[in-house]
């Protein structure tokens, strides 16, 4: 019953949000802007969304690295292959997918590979939280220029929440690690009183959990990859800003706009709706269209085009491996779930290593 309960509730925010991105469009207008878009820009486009694609799927290694490392042919087909599951899958189960195949490959903990995404997760909203508040200082400077540019209450409210949101993830990650004896006494006092059975296990988990975010006491490691973060994430803002500079938005205001867009996209695949983020992304991404002088059909229409790509390009990674390598998603996703902890029963994955037969064996 809970299944369904939360199934339903992720179909309406999906509905609710797509019905506020499609809200006023004028279609004729929408299919105009599309048209508008150049070959030339969506070619650039797909081969930025290729970069974009390997440095998503392959950041992680940096954050496994005191955990024992991964190669980088099993990290980018865990990657890819994760990927495509939090496209086609409800409740972000592809964040699960990848923590299992890598631990089944590299014989170590699924909770502590676990831990590596929750840190990759808020490190991403802080970098992202960051470049939207720069592109908000932007829009004012260029509001004060005379540009025809306005800020939407929406951006301004997801800025003033995820922002101080996110930094207190990451402190909070710091603080677990330090002070694991105190977070793990927090712990215990939760499960507890909710479920007295479960507190050892909880607890044991908890541990496996902590020792994942080690990276975080490597200054240089953890330096390297907010470097590659920031990288990451400017490269997807400047997607963005070749799509809004072939719809008419001019050369710095398309720049400033990418950012600006990308901090609103980020904020809306977060909110849980059906696969591949389908309604908020479009809505939060028309916010940010129209903040840049977009009429509501052409901002939809940007939306459509950038959401679509990316989401090509990541099934177009995912289904490649899953045939190449002989992986069987249902197995991994079953896997993944029941077997959050322990180093077998991996049935269905296969990276083609001498590390992962063993690991199946």
């Amino acid at each position: 019953r809970g299944k369904w309960m939360l199934g339903l509730a992720t179909i309406a925010v999906t509905v609710l949000f797509a019905w506020l991105a499609m809200r006023g469009i004028h279609w004729g207008e929408f299919w105009h802007g599309l048209n508008s878009i150049s070959l030339g820009a969506l070619i650039v486009f797909v081969l930025m969304g290729q970069i974009i694609h390997w440095y998503r799927v392959m950041r992680i290694r940096l954050l496994l690295q005191p955990m024992g490392g991964v190669t980088m042919k099993n990290c980018f087909v865990a990657g890819s292959v994760g990927c495509f599951a939090l496209m086609v899958l409800p409740f972000r189960l592809g964040d699960l997918v990848r923590p299992y195949m890598i631990a089944r490959s590299e014989g170590v903990r699924m909770t502590g590979v676990l831990a590596t995404v929750v840190v990759e997760r808020i490190v991403d909203g802080v970098v992202t939280s960051a470049l939207l508040i720069l592109s908000i200082i932007g829009v004012l400077v260029m509001q004060q220029a005379g540009s025809q540019v306005y800020l939407h209450p929406v951006v301004l409210t997801v800025a003033a929440i995820s922002t101080p949101g996110f930094l207190l993830g990451l402190a909070f990650l710091f603080y677990a690690y330090y002070r694991r004896q105190q977070a793990t006494a927090l712990m215990r006092a939760m499960v507890g009183n909710v479920a007295p059975k479960l507190e050892e296990k909880i607890e044991s988990m908890l541990f496996t959990f902590l020792d994942g975010l080690q990276v975080l006491t490597h200054g240089g490691l953890f330096g390297k990859y907010l470097f590659e973060t920031v990288v990451y994430w400017s490269i997807n803002a400047l997607s963005n800003s070749v799509i809004l500079y072939a719809m008419g938005v001019p050369g710095v205001e398309s720049i400033v706009g990418g950012f600006l867009t990308l901090g609103l996209q980020v904020v809306g695949v977060l909110i849980p709706a059906g696969p591949a983020g389908i309604g908020p992304f479009e809505y939060f991404s028309k916010i940010g269209g129209m903040a840049l002088g977009l009429t509501d059909s052409y901002a939809l229409a940007f939306s459509i085009v950038v959401h679509t790509i990316l989401f090509i390009i990541q099934i177009f990674w995912g289904v490649l491996f899953m045939v190449t390598g002989h992986v069987n998603l249902r197995g991994v996703v079953k896997g993944s779930l029941q077997d959050s902890n322990s180093q077998s029963g991996a049935q269905g994955v296969d990276l083609n290593s001498a590390r992962t037969a063993r690991a199946l064996d």
